[in-house]
């Protein structure tokens, strides 16, 4: 659901020279990466440490791999731009 709302910001730039730009699908190509990078840096941390458990590491890693993964899929991003070039 999230990924569909930002992809209401595709073609919305003001520059007309970018209009052809799926913003959304960069913004949630980005924010995607940034909460992945921020996971594995808790997951790190928590290895580390003595206090991690099964479960809290099998959450980190469902939410890396299954929403992450979701929200930033390169395939959507490389079709979108494909179809706007074109």
């Amino acid at each position: 659901i999230i990924r569909w709302l930002l992809s209401s910001f595709n073609g919305k730039l003001n520059i007309p020279e970018w209009t052809w730009f799926p913003l959304g699908t960069f913004l949630a190509n980005f924010s995607g990466s940034i909460f992945s990078i921020t996971l594995i840096a808790i997951e790190y941390r928590l290895n580390s440490d003595t206090i991690s458990s099964f479960w809290v590491m099998g959450t980190i890693r469902a939410l890396k791999v299954g929403f992450v993964g979701s929200l930033t899929t390169v395939s959507t991003f490389v079709a979108e731009v494909h179809g706007f070039i074109i």
